[in-house]
């Protein structure tokens, strides 16, 4: 099954930046299945996947070298209104409002 997505993220600009940031690119172009991606903007893409919403947040934030102390992840199932975040978010309460489900981890 193929699930759509909008990811959003921040990457905190250090000596590592570009090595995290392509890192995670990478995790991006690699999605399973059918990875209709589009990512024009800063932060922020939209794909396809056949992985189911933990999964797929699950892999990109451990198989990319976001660091946990500082960088931010956010994986949104659009149509469910389903959210998974990781990362040291300021305002997890705020953010969890914003969706029907939303797990800060």
């Amino acid at each position: 099954m193929a699930y759509e997505y909008a990811v959003s993220f921040e990457i905190k600009s250090d000596t590592t930046y570009s090595e995290r940031y392509q890192s995670f690119m990478d995790e991006i172009r690699n999605t399973p299945g059918e990875p209709y991606l589009w990512s024009e903007t800063t932060s922020f893409v939209l794909l396809t996947s056949n992985e189911k919403i933990d999964d797929l947040e699950h892999r990109l934030y451990y198989n990319s070298k976001l660091n946990s102390a500082k960088d931010k992840l956010l994986v949104i199932d659009h149509h469910s209104g389903v959210a998974v975040a990781r990362g040291p978010f300021e305002y997890p309460a705020t953010l969890k409002s914003h969706f029907k489900s939303c797990v800060v981890k």
